[in-house]
């Protein structure tokens, strides 16, 4: 019966299934024993060495058993050279159990307990491969791993009662072992991937229903990441000797495993329901489907360093790589021709080759857990905002990007010696990189159009920066904080003059003279009920967005900045004798731009 190493594994898995009580799990006890030679079970074990040596000796049955069959010649030759008395016992047990089988095989006895002579063959199979015979491939020389992870997964595991008969489990399994039984798949180091990947198969049938339907499109889903993963490992270790390729495989393994377990997590739904996409030819027909490519693009990511050298691998977690896969799969799903992985070059693997060299250093410096969120929403407000944010030339930058980049070089920048600086939280400064993306959209020149050499959103953050850093205010709260810059960058998208610079010898923008004037009043010592109602980060919020509002209406001039200067005086006035309200302010703002003709 020729059988091919897919069929092996499962055979001998099933083997080991099909046992029951005591008798299966003396079978899995001595497979996690001895994993590199598996044991027969379901045998009658009563005989003796002598009556082995006798059968394969002296019979026609037992010679032309250890003629086909090496290890049995192998052992035969052994205990009759050394006694039975002086083997090893388990290799006297596995003499006798080789003995049991060929004896069965050749009276056509039972074979016990529902054990197949297809069942017994497979294990034979597996334990000549682990002998060494012949050159045996990547899955070869770890089937007897396998068939032990299988038995326990299968057995006692979440996939009780998954592989009966012809269920869509087992097959999903064979088409994953058939990709990995690639006859050239023969490097040092690999071992470690195929094992990697079966387990994740096994881990991804138990969570995720939508695998175990089993039709075509969900199997060519797997099969695809699997054999892109697979080769591409296989292409990285090219080249090495093989003890570097060997150190080298086990890292990759682990990573390729996590790759491939969170594109089967949180892939599958977009995956398969948008079947025109991903399994579409790229390319020139023949290639591998647009699928294929996602994990391979995916490790490249996990694998990259950013501007310093760094690699990016800690970032990653489970949870962190599912964020940046959901991501990644919509907006492909939604974009396929612009932000597929059609090309080499272009596409997502650009949105996340420029993440990966350039957002990084400035996200570790902030906060970690930032990288993978931030490029979440750099992925998918890309896609909402496509041809506006980033156009179909491949030479044009990513504005998403960009604009993130920027806010984190300017959070992550050190002040001034002793200077006060804000702390934000994770979620702080989400907040404000979705801010500044919903004002980009509106108006991309935030990025487009420079200030003194620099873009314009750099220049707000810094102006807004410095200016809170310059007031020494150590007790201004991080929720504060991102209200005041997403006010000002709201107001910056509006109205260019808030950064062009005021006459006179300050040399002040129009945006630092607006905080200037407002965080005056609740600096002041002398108005404490002023200074304490000021204080509150509400209030200083609403009293600048309420400014910037009207400014941006009516006009950013010298004259108007003055109005306003004076309209917060009186404002302290009205804080003191407890009369203050954010809608008179408002109106009494307006009256004074009014009064002096505006602009």
């Amino acid at each position: 019966m020729g059988l091919g190493g897919p069929d092996v594994v499962l055979f001998g898995i099933q083997a080991g299934l099909r046992l029951f009580g005591e008798a299966r799990q003396a079978y899995v006890d001595r497979t996690r024993e001895r994993s590199l030679t598996l044991p027969l079970p379901g045998l009658d074990h009563d005989a003796s060495a002598e009556d082995a040596l006798v059968f394969f000796h002296q019979t026609a049955a037992g010679q032309a058993a250890v003629g086909a069959d090496a290890r049995a010649a192998e052992l035969s030759e052994h205990v009759d050279t050394v006694g039975p008395d002086h083997v090893d016992s388990a290799l006297l047990q596995e003499f006798l159990w080789l003995y049991e089988y060929h004896k069965g095989v050749a009276f056509g006895t039972t074979m016990g307990d529902g054990l197949q002579p297809e069942d017994a063959i497979a294990a034979l199979t597996i334990r000549q491969w682990n002998a060494g015979q012949g050159a045996p491939n990547a899955l070869r020389r770890v089937a007897g791993t396998l068939v032990e992870i299988g038995i326990d997964y299968f057995a006692t595991g979440p996939g009780v009662r998954k592989l009966a008969g012809h269920s869509p489990s087992k097959a999903i399994m064979r088409d994953v072992l058939t990709v990995l039984d690639d006859q050239d798949f023969q490097s040092a180091g690999l071992d470690g991937v195929v094992q990697t990947i079966f387990v994740a198969t096994l881990e991804s049938i138990g969570e995720n229903p939508a695998l175990v339907s089993g039709d075509k499109k969900t199997r060519l889903f797997v099969t695809s990441i699997a054999k892109g993963l697979a080769d591409d490992v296989h292409q990285r270790l090219k080249g090495l000797d093989k003890d570097e390729a060997l150190l080298a495989g086990d890292s990759l393994s682990s990573l390729a495993g996590l790759v491939f377990s969170s594109v089967m997590r949180s892939g599958a739904d977009v995956v398969l329901n948008n079947p025109g996409t991903f399994f579409r030819e790229v390319d020139e027909p023949g290639e591998t489907a647009l699928v294929q490519k996602m994990g391979t693009t995916l490790l490249d990511l996990v694998l990259a360093k950013d501007e310093d050298g760094n690699a990016l691998q800690p970032l990653f977690t489970a949870d962190t790589l599912d964020t940046i896969v959901k991501a990644a799969l919509g907006v492909v799903a939604e974009h396929p021709d612009v932000l597929g992985l059609a090309k080499d070059e272009g596409g997502i693997r650009t949105v996340l080759a420029e993440i990966a060299g350039s957002l990084a250093k400035d996200t570790r410096a902030i906060g970690p857990d930032l990288f993978p969120e931030l490029t979440r929403l750099v992925i998918e407000r890309t896609g909402a905002n496509l041809h506006l944010l980033w156009g179909a030339d491949d030479d044009a930058e990513n504005l998403a990007l960009v604009a993130v980049r920027t806010l984190m070089g300017e959070l992550a920048r050190e002040p001034s010696a002793g200077a006060w600086k804000p702390r934000l939280s994770k979620s702080q400064v989400l907040n404000v990189a979705e801010a500044v993306l919903d004002e980009l959209a509106d108006n991309p020149q935030l990025i487009l159009m420079e200030v003194d050499g620099r873009a314009t959103l750099q220049d707000v953050i810094s102006v807004v920066l410095q200016e809170l850093s310059a007031k020494e205010l150590d007790d201004l709260s991080g929720d504060t904080v991102v209200g005041i810059l997403k006010v000002t960058v709201q107001a910056a998208a509006a109205r260019w003059a808030f950064l062009e610079k005021l006459p006179g010898a300050s040399g002040k923008t129009a945006l630092a003279a607006v905080i200037d004037a407002l965080f005056a009043a609740a600096g002041d010592e002398e108005n404490a009920t002023a200074a304490w109602t000021l204080a509150k980060g509400s209030v200083i919020i609403a009293l600048l967005d309420v400014a910037l509002s009207k400014l941006a209406e009516i006009g950013v001039t010298q004259h108007n900045i003055d109005a306003l200067t004076e309209s917060i005086a009186e404002t302290q006035e009205e804080l003191e004798s407890g009369r203050f309200s954010v809608a008179e302010f408002a109106q009494r703002l307006e009256e004074a731009f009014q009064s002096e003709g505006g602009e």
